[in-house]
């Protein structure tokens, strides 16, 4: 997903922010330079962070592990666990609590289970790149987007890939190479339309949650995401023609200018006015 500006970079005070789902049972809690300590506790809802900044000791089942920026940290529900800075340095991280009965019914349909109880991961600790990446990507998405569709996948594409790696089986469909290649074609050719997640798995013959997973992996973002890239792509070729910005916005699809505006500048990293007004010059 393309960086922007956003409440992200400019939470930079010591006082945590807390941010909950519409749409879905997750709360996240980010914290910026902070030098809060935690007794050892426990919480029902299954959590899982990451560290932006700063080094601290990460404390589960009385195991002591050194974190720091690019970790990742794992806590099932109930473990006992504790997380605080060395010494009196402060640190930076964001902490994700999600609903166990959602994520075991997100998992029975990625492996095929009975999905009445949540799977708990063995991994308490993880430097995966890709998992630190795709936590980034759905925090920003929890915090910026009010998409629900959106949020939802990007959150399947971040727990498949946490499970995966987790050691949590995910089933692998058949042919699946030239499957998602049809599925992008599909996408493009349909920039000006919205279409559901469902309708683009069923076009191509994938369950839509395995869909989403092997989408995101070998594209680098969700067929959300890649639905906006085309719809931007296409806007800039119409600012280009002469179209007003308020005219586009409203025949691409877009719910308003405001909408438009922050998707635009996520992707192309200029407003659509800077655009048509900076950016884009006619040579003739």
């Amino acid at each position: 997903m393309p960086k922007s500006e956003s409440k992200l970079n400019s939470q930079v005070s010591a006082r945590p922010m807390f941010v909950r789902s519409a749409y879905f049972p997750m709360e996240m809690r980010i914290s910026t330079d902070s030098s809060a300590c935690y007794q050892k506790h426990t919480h029902q809802e299954f959590s899982v962070g990451v560290v932006d900044d700063g080094k601290s000791i990460f404390t589960i089942n009385d195991r002591e592990i050194s974190i720091s920026s690019g970790s990742t940290v794992i806590v099932n529900p109930l473990e006992v666990h504790a997380c605080n800075p060395k010494s009196s340095d402060s640190w930076s991280y964001k902490m994700l609590f999600v609903c166990p009965t959602w994520l075991a019914s997100l998992q029975a349909k990625l492996n095929g289970s009975d999905g009445k109880d949540f799977v708990p991961l063995a991994q308490p600790h993880l430097t995966d790149k890709v998992v630190f990446s795709q936590f980034q990507s759905l925090a920003e998405t929890l915090l910026n987007e009010d998409s629900k569709e959106a949020l939802e996948q990007e959150s399947i594409a971040f727990f498949a890939e946490l499970f995966q790696r987790s050691g949590v089986q995910v089933i692998h469909e058949k042919n699946v190479k030239g499957k998602l290649t049809n599925a992008l074609r599909f996408i493009q050719s349909r920039y000006d339309k919205s279409v559901s997640v469902r309708e683009m798995a069923e076009h191509v013959g994938l369950s839509e949650y395995y869909f989403i997973h092997a989408f995101r992996s070998e594209y680098g973002v969700t067929p959300y995401a890649m639905q906006m890239v085309s719809r931007v792509n296409e806007a800039k070729s119409r600012l280009k023609q002469g179209q007003s910005i308020a005219h586009v916005a409203i025949d691409l699809g877009f719910s308003d200018q405001s909408h438009f505006h922050r998707n635009f500048k996520k992707i192309v990293a200029a407003t659509p006015l800077d655009y048509v007004a900076n950016v884009y010059k006619q040579v003739s």
